[in-house]
């Protein structure tokens, strides 16, 4: 036998003996791997649904489901610090002590007046593009005098200045009632 083909069978005896080695190894090696993804894919299973019921609860999904349609339109020059909407319910007034800007926390106050309100939501939507969810809920402050407060802060966009679409969500036990009208931010 020549040199090369001494060699040849050597390395191929020796490349035999490490795959069975190998073969060995393998199983075991995808069998941790395979335990650890079951566990974390099991876990991931369980927490999701878990996180996805928080949510629910926490009233910030509803935004997604509240119909537009029925939304009305209404005209409110809100950044001229006060406004009053004509709603089914009777006229309410909305008031902001300084104009709404991105990233500064504002107070807005909605005076229901003789409107029956039970609760109420302010939501801010960009009208070009999406901003995320950017809703709060009015806390009565008042009964006899039906007055509702609501702090919140909207989000910084790259352009200059934006158009906020802002809907008023109005609820009186089951019955519900929506308005909107656009604000521009700098």
């Amino acid at each position: 036998m020549k040199r090369w083909q001494i060699a040849f069978l050597y390395s191929t005896r020796h490349l035999a003996k490490l795959q069975m080695k190998n073969y060995t190894l393998i199983p075991a090696f995808m069998h941790k791997i395979a335990t650890t993804k079951m566990l974390q894919l099991a876990v991931i299973s369980f927490l999701l649904p878990v996180f996805l019921l928080l949510w629910l609860k926490s009233d910030q999904l509803t935004a997604l489901f509240i119909p537009k349609k029925a939304s009305i339109e209404v005209s409110c020059p809100l950044q001229q610090l006060s406004c009053v909407i004509k709603t089914i319910q009777g006229p309410i007034q909305l008031s902001i002590t300084s104009p709404i800007e991105s990233l500064t926390p504002f107070n807005i106050k909605l005076d229901g007046g003789s409107s029956l309100i039970t609760r109420a939501k302010i939501r801010f939507e960009g009208v070009n593009d999406y901003m995320g969810i950017n809703q709060f809920r009015f806390k009565q402050t008042s009964v006899t005098n039906n007055l509702w407060n609501s702090r919140g802060s909207i989000p910084i966009c790259t352009s200059m200045t934006k158009t906020w679409k802002v809907i008023i969500s109005l609820y009186h036990g089951d019955k519900y009632s929506s308005y909107w009208f656009k604000i521009q931010t700098l």
